[in-house]
């Protein structure tokens, strides 16, 4: 991949690196959502880039790199535009290195094993998401480099003809960063600028060929605040539907335990949460259907008549063992009546103090979702594609399909049931956080990001088409304790995608507030959000801005991000 070094560009240089690839909508080929205006990619990577401060002063405390993962597909794809999906393209992660009230901008592909592969042949080898069932053409020779890396193979078992792109999340925890995919074992980069691939995440020797194979590692990792612990998770899709469990050790970077957990159905899990003492795992109605896929279908059903389940696993004991030495019988499976719905992300859980056998969870919460293109909406729940057929719906039950709200859970794990079940904020938002220091604790304030009106209006009731990426024009703070949410917008006609928080920690430990910290909000600006990005530094206590940093090129639209902390040593 081309690669540019720039300390002072000129306009048509900086236009010259925000520009799409050129095999893009060429010869009239129609371009799916995912591509199309900040969807696109761009070419080449960059080493450094000085950004000015145009906005305020960069805060003292903050030291360290903001870090944004994202799809950008580096070839024309293996069958055609029309086939892309956006979470087919090669992870490129995104930064902003913040030190001495400096800021510079650089760019980089995660160069997995597929990655190079296609970069030796020059083209794409690998299908995506649109096509899973194997073609006849392309799976042998993907089966033959899946087997080639038999010993730490990028992606269980269950998927071959897909590459592991590490394009979802980002994630910095016992001085490693890892760039995951929902599909795939964590990749490793080196913390400094270079983002240099140290390949598959081993943790230590702790990861054997026999995990590699197994099991994958999702985009949401949940550090706990008081022990340092990364609780992760991972989802079987074919054969015996299970999840798996497991936690890193925060000063050896370890695995100190893992363990699996029987579903019911396999069912699409991208987040969790964690408490003190629990894990809570939330089995959801988008539903994995192998014989839909095999005969070129979307490969999961969002089933409207469908339940949410939540999986209560104590944390002490059940991962600090090995896979399968743990009874399922340990988990408390808690089903919540007439719950027809997803959430993809978590805000944070905890154990309630005035109960120790509740559990208090908020979630981001939809109506309904097709995956992003992933999934029908089905009436009816449980059967398997190829063993009855089940109508497909157009309109959205329940309400406005693709846009989530605050949702407050309350779980009593030792009876069993759902204690209440709120809607909380009626601001549509989501990608959510909390301070790192209050994970898993009891807490005050939540932050989201509020959907783009333009998006909510093109929504309306129907199902969307494609699977476009909503954007965001606000940011929220939800003060959960007294019911009452603040906002501030990013104004100038800009959006934004994730958000996360940055603790100060130049405050004394007994002065501390849980709000003492900045929020970090990507912003894309101009024409089609395509004229550049702004780092906005965000007080956390006051909702005002602090500082803004100018990216003079354009950064593409992406997933979720992250912060390492100390950019003294990027």
């Amino acid at each position: 991949a081309r690669r540019a070094r720039v300390a002072c560009a000129s306009a048509e240089a900086l236009a010259a690196l925000g520009a799409p690839p050129g095999w893009l909508g060429r010869d009239g080929e129609q371009v799916p959502a995912s591509l199309r205006g900040n969807h696109a990619p761009v070419v080449g990577e960059i080493d450094a880039l000085a950004c000015r401060v145009v906005r305020g002063e960069l805060p003292a405390s903050l030291d360290g790199v903001f870090l944004r993962n994202g799809p950008n597909a580096r070839h024309e794809p293996l069958l055609g535009t029309g086939e892309y999906h956006a979470f087919d393209g090669d992870g490129m992660v995104h930064y902003v290195a913040l030190h001495g009230g400096r800021a510079e901008y650089g760019r980089r592909y995660v160069r997995t094993r597929g990655f190079e592969a296609e970069e030796r042949a020059g083209a794409a080898e690998f299908t995506g998401m649109r096509n899973l069932m194997p073609l006849p053409d392309v799976f042998p020779g993907r089966l033959a480099h899946k087997l080639a890396n038999a010993a730490r193979p990028e992606t269980p078992w269950w998927v071959v003809q897909t590459k592991n792109q590490a394009n979802n999340g980002i994630t910095s925890h016992a001085g490693r960063l890892l760039a995951t995919w929902e599909a795939g074992s964590a990749y490793e980069l080196v913390p400094d600028r270079s983002l240099a691939s140290r390949g598959l995440c081993d943790f230590g020797g702790t990861n054997s060929t026999l995990d590699f194979w197994k099991y994958n590692f999702s985009a949401h990792p949940k550090v706990c605040a008081t022990t340092g612990e990364m609780v992760f998770l991972g989802y079987g899709l074919v054969g015996a539907p299970l999840v798996s469990l497991g936690s890193v050790c925060g000063d050896t970077g370890r695995i100190l335990g893992r363990r699996d957990i029987s579903n019911a159905r396999p069912s699409m899990q991208h987040d969790h949460a964690i408490t003190e003492s629990r894990v809570v795992l939330m089995e959801q109605p988008l539903v994995f259907q192998f014989g839909k896929t095999l005969a070129g279908g979307r490969p999961f059903d969002f089933e409207a008549g469908g339940t949410v389940r939540y999986g209560i696993v104590p944390r002490r004991g059940s991962l600090r063992g090995r896979a399968g030495e743990e009874a399922d019988e340990e988990v408390v499976w808690i089903e919540e009546e007439g719950s027809s719905s997803y959430s993809y992300h978590v805000l944070n859980a905890y154990d309630d103090p005035a109960d120790g056998d509740r559990v208090v969870l908020y979630v981001h919460r939809m109506d309904s979702t097709r995956g992003l293109g992933m999934a029908d909406v089905v009436a009816g729940a449980g059967a398997e594609a190829g063993g009855g057929e089940r109508e497909i719906l157009d309109a959205a039950p329940g309400g406005q399909p693709e846009v989530a709200r605050l949702h407050r859970v309350v779980l009593d794990v030792a009876r069993a049931r759902v204690v209440s079940s709120e809607r909380v904020c009626e601001l549509p938002s989501d990608f959510p956080c909390v301070s790192p220091r209050v994970v898993g604790q009891p807490f005050k304030y939540g932050y989201s990001v509020l959907y783009d009106p333009d998006y909510l209006r093109e929504r309306g009731e129907e199902m969307p088409d494609d699977e476009e990426v909503p954007n965001f024009v606000a940011v929220l703070k939800h003060d959960v304790a007294e019911g009452v949410t603040h906002r501030f917008d990013l104004g100038d006609g800009r959006v934004c995608g994730d958000i996360i928080f940055v603790p100060r920690e130049d405050c004394e430990v007994g002065a501390r507030e849980e709000d003492d910290g900045h929020l970090l909000v990507l912003a894309h600006r101009g024409e089609r959000h395509m004229e550049g990005a702004d780092l906005l530094v965000v007080c956390a206590r006051t909702l005002t801005c602090v500082a803004e940093v100018e990216i003079p090129v354009r950064v593409p639209f992406g997933f979720h991000c992250g912060w390492h902390a100390g950019a003294g040593r990027w």
